[in-house]
């Protein structure tokens, strides 16, 4: 299996359609840039209790492992802008796909022939905002998880 099969994965769960609608709808000037990082670590500890925060890479991150591989995000805050990476390594193939997900976007709508719309990371101004586009990323992720998993133990 190929990149090309990785991204026929994010399409599996329609990706596309689910990540542009939050930086559609998360787009604030008021930017909560000095937020709290222990109100976003209980947070974060709410939506998964798996996540960990990597002080080396300034990021959130979760691993899913699984007999043929590893499923990962990554998810950065910096200054209240969420740029996530959604990615998987197979074992057996040597294959890594995924990435940032406006990346991944842009290759799918590429793949398809379409226009594609640059799209930026949602921002948030609260923490709520946070918590609803953390869930939502999460969402994505927890599917990719299950459809890489099945394509790759199946």
């Amino acid at each position: 299996m190929s990149d090309k099969m990785g991204l026929s994965l994010f399409e599996q769960i329609n990706f596309c359609e689910r990540f542009s609608e939050l930086p559609n709808a998360f787009q604030t000037e008021n930017r909560l840039e000095n937020f709290d990082q222990k109100i976003v670590e209980r947070l974060m500890t709410e939506i998964s209790p798996c996540f960990y925060y990597d002080k080396k890479e300034r990021c959130f991150c979760e691993d899913v492992e699984f007999a043929n591989g590893t499923v990962y995000f990554r998810l950065s805050l910096k200054h209240a802008i969420t740029e996530c990476m959604i990615g998987a390594s197979i074992r057996s193939t040597g294959e890594h796909f995924g990435g940032p997900l406006t990346r991944v976007a842009r290759k799918i709508y590429e793949s398809k022939g379409i226009d594609y719309v640059k799209l930026k990371h949602p921002r948030f101004s609260s923490y709520d905002e946070l918590r609803i586009i953390v869930s939502r990323l999460y969402n994505i992720f927890e599917d990719f998880s299950k459809a890489v998993i099945e394509a790759y133990e199946g």
